[in-house]
């Protein structure tokens, strides 16, 4: 009986490592995609402060950006 049991549990053990390197790859995948998001945030923050800087931007009382070419 004992021995009957231990492929399926090395099966179980099998699919659930299976499952969870599937899940990993998702994460990963998701994890780079939120950096590549707050590398363009850094960018555009980058941006705004030099149009700032040159007066080309500006951020009146509601709060919206606009440019003053």
């Amino acid at each position: 009986m004992a021995q009957d049991a231990e492929p399926d549990l090395r099966e179980l053990i099998t699919a659930r490592r299976d499952e969870l390197e599937v899940q990993a790859e998702k994460l990963s995948q998701q994890l780079q995609q939120v950096r590549d998001d707050l590398e363009e945030l850094a960018v555009a923050e980058r941006v705004a402060r030099r149009l700032a800087e040159r007066g080309w931007l500006r951020k009146p009382a509601d709060g919206k950006f606009t440019t003053t070419l």
